[in-house]
């Protein structure tokens, strides 16, 4: 009786009631995007080398190489010289070596960058590499000993440094990361520790 009084709804009445059913409706509708766990918890991203590192390999070797053909070249030539083998055959021989050589110096460094690749977890550090035959490791980080970082004359020269971690009850007992960036490896190097004493309390 009290609404049939009231004459019928204006305009702003009837705008107020729709806005109001709509904050509502707002309000208990649950998020579109679920919240996921931050990034580098339980699956952290893979990490690759310093690319000067290419370079630094390449630079070891080639004067290894280079001492490697001169023998070899001398030694062939007092070999054909002195016995019964000929020529064509040491010169063969010396041509397949120094492929080899190219291919150790040139194609090697590049493809082992781009193969080796490392990453910490939440309870786990992970190491990926080789070429030909792949080798995966993955270091519970209760098991971490000690962590060194280690650098040559030859790796200051180029920036980089290298981790080498210690671990205890595996078979292998220490793995290196070489080719990081000194930065990098004294990074990488108190994130293990802070892990491990982290996991160890």
């Amino acid at each position: 009786m009290v609404d049939s009084l009231a004459g019928p709804p204006t305009q702003e009445s009837t705008s107020r009631a729709v806005e109001q059913v709509q904050d509502e409706s707002d309000r208990a509708a649950p998020d579109d995007e679920p919240e996921t766990e931050a990034a580098g918890t339980m699956t952290a991203e893979w990490r690759n080398l310093d690319p000067r590192v290419v370079a630094y390999w390449r630079f070891k070797g080639i004067p290894l190489w280079l001492t490697i053909l001169a023998g070899a070249a001398v030694g062939g030539g007092l070999l054909s010289a002195r016995t019964a083998v000929p020529s064509s055959v040491v010169l063969t021989v010396w041509t397949l070596l120094a492929a080899f050589a190219v291919f150790d110096v040139f194609w090697l460094p590049r493809r082992r960058f781009a193969a080796f690749r490392y990453r910490l977890g939440e309870g786990f550090f992970e190491l990926c590499y080789g070429i030909f035959w792949r080798v995966a490791v993955m270091i519970p980080i209760r098991r971490i000993q000690h962590v060194d970082l280690r650098e040559s004359p030859w790796d200051r020269r180029f920036g980089l440094a290298r981790i080498e971690i210690f671990t205890a009850g595996t078979r292998n007992a220490s793995h290196e990361i070489p080719g990081l960036a000194r930065e990098t490896a004294a990074q990488l190097r108190r994130d293990l520790v802070a892990a491990a004493d982290q996991d160890a309390v």
